[in-house]
């Protein structure tokens, strides 16, 4: 979801995840990996759907993605906002969202989907 926001406006998106967090609080983002996503473009071009992982399925005004993110880019983001404790791993993309059912799944199978959790010290 944080890729559905522009660049101008990410920040205070997370800032306000921040701030309804309790002490302890976890946030887990999922959000897909720019890094992966261009060595797999590196490797392969445009083929098995990349072009929307990246731009978002574009059927309606809600379905774009408007920000890009890796590991590295986005620890930085949310260490500035005082999160720590970070985990993250990558998943594999295999199956369809069951919130858009009208989306294929992607026939490629790597590791493209970004999942970091930080927590509020």
């Amino acid at each position: 979801m944080l890729e559905s926001f522009g660049r101008r406006d990410f920040r205070a998106v997370l800032a306000e995840w921040r701030r309804v967090l309790k002490p302890g609080g976890l946030l887990r983002l999922a959000v897909p990996d720019f890094a992966a996503c261009a060595k797999l473009y590196h490797e392969r071009g445009l083929a098995d759907g990349l072009n929307g992982l990246i731009w978002g399925g574009q059927r309606d005004g809600m379905d774009d993605h408007k920000m890009i993110f890796d590991e590295p880019f986005l620890k930085h983001e949310l260490q500035g906002l005082g999160f720590g404790t970070f985990g993250a791993r990558l998943e594999l993309i295999h199956s369809v969202n069951p919130l858009k059912p009208r989306q294929a799944p992607m026939p490629v199978k790597a590791d493209l989907n970004l999942h970091l959790s930080g927590r509020i010290g």
